[in-house]
């Protein structure tokens, strides 16, 4: 037998030694990286309570400030010309407020007076008087007056910049006059306070590491931080913050922005970037503090960059893996002298397998080896380079074959799309039109169309085959050529549709049949009428809200059974009506846990429509889809069309309502 010894010794050398250096230095700064951690947490912990008490100290006259002045108009208003002295009086005894405004509610606080608003604010050291209330400011519709006049509470409003006010970045307390809305709400008072101040409160702070102080309002926007203001902190470090103030507002806690702080991703970014004075730079994670600041909603947050806080840890940790890889280099260096007469053949060996992995199969694999075990691996080289042109020769088939197939399907999705009209046809402003199809394969079974019947009535059909892929894409263009072909005679939807079924039934036997959705819009009057074979009802939407349109019972899809009636159905469409018709790839996408979107979260989706445009529909249920179904692969074809009628007139004395569906007379 030949011995592999002296291969073993090198790799037994490397295999003890290296898992022990490692351990050894994870375990040291494991230990220490815990140990600062806890005492930097407690330092930051103090740090955010002394701030929070600053912040306080100057909120509290602030907002007591308004309140006062609040009971004051709530019970005795004064005369309105003599405001003005009052709020510069007011802001005279207490400094930090930047700017008092009293904001009226419109002929309550002073009758007679319409929109009301006196503003007094400090600027150059003198104290300034302006009117609010002006066409450009318009304060009735601003945050610090619609709050508190919806809550009826006192509240700090969200950092803004107020234009044609104090002009100065600012957070403003407000506090109701007389109660909420609707129960002797008369106005509101203000009290502003510059974020300037709130920064030079912030970057006081004596922060362990270099840290950052952050104030953070209740909605996650930042009033005010230490340092470099211009240098914008990381998104995601903003969002993790926001998202623990959702979940455990008004509480102390501890998270960690950018990751886990663990040591060994510290460590990679501290051996990757180091600043000008050999202190690793802050790019990895930040322990963040949080402190709730009083009842206002605001936090405060101390993020600590964990790099700098394991800045010693990082050069006693490179100290020692430098020693231990210096020790163990010298150690391979000697096993390799004395080994090197013996390793001739395995360099002869590597250069072979390197021309075999560079695609040379026939290099010839040397076999007069020193060690059996090289004699062993040279045969399964031999063999796998066999099996490799073998391999390589069915790959290069397979792939050829594959290109083909992809080729000639891309083709046919081109065609399939080429099929559907490419844009919505003139009606002269009276249809807003939109659709989407989106195939679960390169070709599909959906379909749509549009088209005009007889000038003044617009037919728009949805259908989806049985079935996918090339079959369905033709049996789709046969079902829509019947269609378009057949109602351009003028009769009504449910004959339309039993003529189409009389001629798929002639010679399919492969037995496929479509849903289809047919519905003819009478531009002028808004009448629509419709017929559905097997396919979902369409949805519409209107001022009375959301109403599936029926349409009797079930009948069989189109081409699935012979001498099948379909009768017409009504509806008398109000002003600005969408009709929203869709394929059960809509209703039926699954999301997780298997479940269904359903028809009554595609209802849900409009919602928020109020009126809009017809892509604008369909792009808020594909929307929702979206969220709901997150990274579930497509499992069907989805198509949506969208059809909103516009009347010339839509104020139109006598305009009929929607009322209820019901067949319509055959023409």
């Amino acid at each position: 037998m030949k011995p592999g010894l002296n291969r073993r010794l090198t790799l037994h050398l490397l295999g003890v030694t290296l898992p022990i250096l490692l351990l050894i230095v994870a375990g040291v700064f494991q230990y220490a990286a815990r140990a600062l951690i806890v005492q930097s947490d407690a330092r930051a912990g103090l740090a955010a309570a002394r701030v929070e008490l600053q912040i306080l100290a100057v909120l509290r006259p602030v907002a007591e400030l308004p309140r006062s002045l609040a009971i004051l108009l709530a019970n005795r208003p004064p005369p309105a010309d003599r405001l003005q002295a009052i709020l510069v009086q007011a802001l005279e005894t207490v400094p930090e407020v930047y700017g008092m405004a009293v904001a009226a509610e419109p002929d309550r606080l002073y009758p007679g007076t319409g929109q009301f608003c006196p503003y007094v604010y400090r600027e150059g050291g003198k104290i300034h008087f302006k009117r609010l209330d002006t066409p450009d400011y318009r304060y009735l519709a601003t945050d610090w007056y619609r709050l508190p006049r919806m809550s009826g509470q006192g509240r700090w409003s969200e950092p803004y910049f107020d234009k044609g006010g104090g002009e100065v970045p600012m957070s403003t307390y407000s506090v109701p006059i007389g109660g909420s809305r609707g129960d002797g709400f008369k106005g509101v008072v203000t009290a502003d306070l510059s974020l300037a101040k709130l920064g030079d409160l912030v970057n006081a702070a004596e922060l362990p590491a270099r840290g950052t102080a952050v104030l953070i309002s209740a909605a996650g926007k930042v009033l005010a931080r230490s340092g470099d203001t211009h240098d914008p902190l990381p998104g995601s470090w903003l969002a993790q913050i926001r998202g623990s103030l959702k979940t455990q507002s008004g509480t102390s806690r501890v998270l960690t922005l950018g990751g886990a702080e663990r040591w060994l991703p510290a460590f990679v970014n501290h051996l990757r970037r180091f600043d000008s004075e050999g202190n690793p730079e802050a790019v990895g994670s930040m322990r963040a503090v949080l402190e709730p600041v009083g009842k206002t909603g605001w936090t405060l947050a101390v993020l600590i960059p964990l790099d700098r806080l394991y800045a010693p840890l990082y050069r006693l940790s490179t100290v020692l893996l430098i020693t231990g890889v210096l020790g163990i280099l010298l150690a391979v260096l000697a096993i390799m002298i004395v080994t090197r007469r013996a390793t001739g053949d395995i360099e002869r060996f590597a250069a072979v397998a390197r021309k075999i992995a560079d695609g040379h199969l026939d290099a010839a694999v040397p076999g007069d080896m020193a060690t059996l075990e090289l004699e062993h691996l040279a045969l399964a080289f031999r063999s796998m380079q066999q099996s490799l042109k073998r391999h390589l020769r069915r790959l290069v088939d397979e792939t050829a074959k594959r290109e083909r197939m992809e080729n000639e399907l891309r083709i046919a999705r081109d065609i399939q799309m080429e099929l559907l009209p490419g844009a919505f046809p003139s009606t002269g402003g009276r249809v807003d039109g939109h659709a989407l199809i989106e195939p679960a394969l390169e070709v599909g079974g959906d379909f749509y169309d549009f088209f005009l019947v007889g000038g003044r009535r617009l037919c728009f059909v949805v259908g989806d085959v049985s079935g996918k892929g090339v079959p369905a894409s033709l049996f789709m263009a046969m079902t829509k050529t019947l269609i378009k072909g057949t109602a351009g005679g003028g009769e009504a939807p449910g004959k339309v549709l039993k003529r189409v079924n009389q001629a798929l039934q002639e010679g399919n036997e492969s037995a496929m049949f479509v849903t289809v959705f047919l519905g003819i819009l009478d531009l002028e009057s808004g009448v629509l009428e419709y017929a559905n074979a097997g396919h979902p009802p369409p949805l519409l939407v209107d001022a009375h809200g959301c109403d599936w349109l029926p349409s009797g019972d079930p009948l069989p899809p189109v081409g699935a059974w012979p001498d099948v009636r379909y009768p017409s159905f009504r509806r008398v469409l109000k002003g600005g009506a969408l009709i929203f018709a869709y394929t059960d790839g809509v209703s039926e996408a699954t999301g997780e846990n298997s479940t269904l979107f359903g028809m009554e979260r595609i209802t849900a989706a409009f919602g928020g429509w109020a009126s809009g445009t017809a892509a604008g529909a369909i792009e808020q249920v594909r929307r929702e889809m979206s969220r709901f179904v997150g990274n579930h692969p497509q499992a069907d074809d989805m198509t949506m069309v969208a059809v909103k009628w516009i009347p010339e007139d839509e104020s139109k004395p006598g305009a009929p309502d929607r009322g209820d569906a019901e067949p319509s007379s055959a023409r």
